[in-house]
């Protein structure tokens, strides 16, 4: 109707135009928000090698700082103790081997390698012998390498890491390669400062992660919630990850958002110190 009598085409209706209405408000309010400092505390101190970060639900305006250091000081008198504990153990796999463009990013952000640089020297390593074709963007291997990685696998063993083969999906699948497969290590090991600098940190990526892939020791992990009570003041709830077993993890980097946690139990105390830290509040 809308559309006839105006003669331009309009899309409206009960459900398009709330809907238009709440963004178009929350556009606002985010383009109109003044930021407010106030006050959090925190304690962030270390337990069983691990910093523990505590930050307290409690929030003090920016004229209640010294109520803010009484409530830390309160806090940092008390005994902080774990309360109550629950995990659920899962294992955790290793990321898959490198195409190019992976390999590049994890070198721009690790190391700030410009992507020109790191291609010129991936491309010498291969030229060297060293790693397999470069121009990849597949992350699997094909199934007709099978014996060629265990001829491999066979030299990083000798090496001293634990590595087993692995006829395992996520490693080898024709379906997911157009033309190369990801790249790993050759049967050419380089010899002892054989490689500069930049060079064996591009080689020691490549072959660290063919060592997490076909690690033969899988790597534990425990989901945990973790209850934390302080002098019964207020009780904190930490969720994160503790390492059981590392397996791959002593070869290769892992990114997660969940944070690591020490290995505690019911009935520890964790080591706290509190302190106000200035905050801002953050638009919708």
């Amino acid at each position: 109707y809308a559309t006839l009598k105006t003669g331009k085409l309009l899309r409206i209706g009960r459900v398009i135009i709330p809907i238009v209405k709440a963004i178009y408000d929350r556009d606002l309010s985010i383009r109109n928000f003044t930021p407010e400092i106030y006050y959090g505390i925190v304690s962030k101190e270390e337990t069983k090698g691990e910093k523990i970060e505590l930050t307290s639900k409690k929030k003090f305006e920016k004229n209640e700082l010294e109520q803010a250091q009484a409530l830390c000081d309160q806090y940092n008198a008390s005994k902080a103790t774990v309360i109550d504990k629950k995990k659920k153990k899962e294992t955790l796999a290793p990321g898959k081997l490198y195409s190019l463009s992976k390999l590049q990013n994890l070198l721009g952000k690790k190391y700030k390698m410009p992507m020109t640089e790191s291609l010129e020297i991936i491309q010498k390593l291969y030229e060297s012998g060293y790693v397999t074709y470069p121009r990849t963007n597949s992350e699997y291997l094909a199934t007709a390498e099978k014996d060629k990685m265990k001829k491999i696998l066979g030299n990083v063993e000798k090496l001293g890491y634990p590595v087993k083969f692995k006829d395992k999906k996520t490693i080898f699948d024709d379906s997911k390669i157009e033309s190369h497969s990801a790249l790993t290590p050759t049967y050419k090991i380089p010899a002892k400062n054989a490689l500069s600098e930049k060079e064996n940190l591009v080689y020691s990526a490549i072959f660290r992660r063919f060592v997490a892939v076909f690690c033969a020791e899988d790597c534990i992990i425990e989901k945990t919630e973790i209850k934390i009570d302080v002098g019964g003041l207020e009780t904190f709830v930490l969720k994160g990850t503790v390492i059981v077993q590392p397996g791959w993890t002593k070869y290769d980097e892992f990114s997660k958002q969940d944070k690591i946690l020490p290995n505690l139990n019911v009935g520890d105390e964790i080591c706290i110190a509190f302190s106000p830290k200035e905050k801002e509040t953050s638009p919708p």
